[in-house]
């Protein structure tokens, strides 16, 4: 990834040829183009699209198109699953179909080629790399534990159910609070992202 840009969506989609598909910006919700990296790590291709992509958790190719799937709190397209088309160096909504999906955080993408057989080692510490963050609901601060080998360049974003971003900070520390006291009770959604890993939870602020 290019410096100064972010994956502006949780999952990825893979093609035939091993290439990366997903969707960039200079914001984490925020998406200004889709990039398309080779499986040697360098950029393909770029095609412009300016897309909210709040609480989008995944993406796939589907008999050679390619689709984005929102959550229900993306303002635009909520509970959605919209394919994208292409014209040139740009790209567009191309139709969007209603999927009531549960707010269910991930999907797969599935293409013609060789099965592949992954063999991890138990003690891979990637395996236990999970970003937790607790206590969910809270009255007043969550802790984000980050797990060292998951830890680097790590930063925190709250949204409001709207897709408004309310807090951003950037995290020194594996484990850290965030303090919660001046934000209104109700929902929001709270992103990490380190180490090109991201994790993204629903947390409900109570009095």
């Amino acid at each position: 990834m290019p410096p100064n840009r972010n994956f502006t969506i949780a999952d990825i989609a893979v093609d035939a040829q091993g290439n990366i598909w997903s969707l960039d910006g200079s914001s984490p919700t925020q998406s200004d183009s889709v990039i398309v990296i080779s499986p040697g790590g360098n950029v393909l291709a770029h095609f412009a699209l300016s897309l909210n992509t709040l609480h989008a958790y995944g993406c796939f190719l589907l008999n050679n198109e390619f689709y984005i799937v929102f959550g229900s709190v993306n303002p635009t397209y909520p509970s959605s699953v919209v394919q994208i088309g292409f014209s040139g160096n740009q790209a567009f909504v191309q139709t969007v179909t209603p999927f009531p999906n549960n707010d269910n955080m991930d999907v797969a993408s599935c293409v013609p080629g060789i099965p592949q057989i992954i063999l991890s080692n138990p003690e891979d510490p990637e395996r236990n790399s999970e970003i937790t963050i607790s206590p969910n609901p809270s009255t007043d601060f969550v802790r984000i534990k980050i797990p060292e080998a998951a830890f680097n360049k790590a930063s925190v974003c709250v949204f409001d159910y709207s897709g408004k971003l309310i807090l951003h900070r950037t995290l020194k520390n594996r484990s850290e609070q965030m303090d919660l006291t001046k934000l209104a009770n109700g929902l929001y959604y709270l992103i990490v992202d380190s180490n090109n890993k991201r994790v993204m939870k629903k947390i409900e602020k109570i009095y």
